[in-house]
């Protein structure tokens, strides 16, 4: 991290993206080094070793300046008091996210969602929106961002819904079913169990949301099959969480043990 330069927020902390390249670049140079010694111990003549060194000299000379061109050129986000900007290096224009009274911030990991692995992401959860942090050391940024009096809210449980889905694979003709479809279990009434063959199959998961991206919400611990249609999604409030103590069948105990 670095401390603030013209054109940048005032009092901005700077936190640059990692470097790109290092073990590539670093490969050819180690091959064109192994290459120039070997050329050099095959020429006879001291004008062939010196066309050699220059060859190979000068391909290892281009590929340190072809490090550097990368790595000049790195993304760097640019965290103020009031606003955090995000630089694309020299292609595209920087785009910048003024503070918010209401804005708390989440750090998201690189996760998968939609089939696609989606890079880290610095979440402004108060207005929603977004800043793409592929290739960012993500402690630097936490650090730079509370230290610019940003705030965060770490805590995951505060991000969890209920997910109504309509189990469109199962029976609605049955009315009585064996838990996990054991023949050694007792048969017990649909009503009794969440199996998803029931008269009416509407699916209740209570799952945690990981990521927000347009129209999509990324969610985890949501047992459903590919295709299955979302009814709703609710958040969940401890005030409609189960008054006392919640009591169930030890064949439901026993069943559900070790199932997370």
């Amino acid at each position: 991290m670095e401390e603030r330069g013209a054109g940048r927020p005032p009092g901005a902390v700077i936190v640059r993206a990692r470097r790109r390249g290092t073990v590539i670049f670093g490969c050819l140079i180690a091959l064109w080094l192994l290459a120039l010694g070997t050329a050099e111990s095959a020429q006879p003549t001291t004008s062939g070793r010196v066309g050699a060194a220059v060859i190979f000299g000068g391909l290892v000379a281009l590929s340190v300046g072809s490090w550097f061109a990368v790595n000049m050129s790195r993304r760097r986000l640019e965290v103020g008091r009031d606003e955090i900007v995000i630089r694309p290096g020299t292609k595209g224009k920087p785009f910048t996210l003024p503070r918010v009274e209401s804005d708390t911030l989440r750090i998201l990991p690189r996760f998968k969602m939609l089939g696609a692995v989606r890079p880290p992401r610095l979440i402004f959860l108060g207005r929603g929106g977004f800043i793409g942090l592929r290739g960012f050391p993500l402690d630097q940024v936490k650090q730079a961002c509370e230290a610019q009096g940003w705030r965060f809210d770490g805590d995951p449980s505060l991000a969890v819904a209920d997910v109504q889905t309509w189990l469109h694979q199962g029976s609605r003709d049955v009315l009585t079913t064996r838990p996990r479809n054991d023949p050694d279990r007792a048969e017990q009434g649909v009503f009794s169990t969440r199996s998803p063959d029931r008269p009416n199959p509407i699916g209740l998961h209570r799952v945690r949301v990981v990521a927000v991206d347009g129209g999509a919400v990324g969610v985890d611990a949501l047992e459903a099959v590919d295709g299955t249609p979302v009814l709703d999604l609710k958040p969940a409030m401890r005030e409609f969480l189960p008054r006392g103590e919640l009591r169930q069948p030890d064949w439901a105990t026993e069943l559900m043990a070790g199932y997370w």
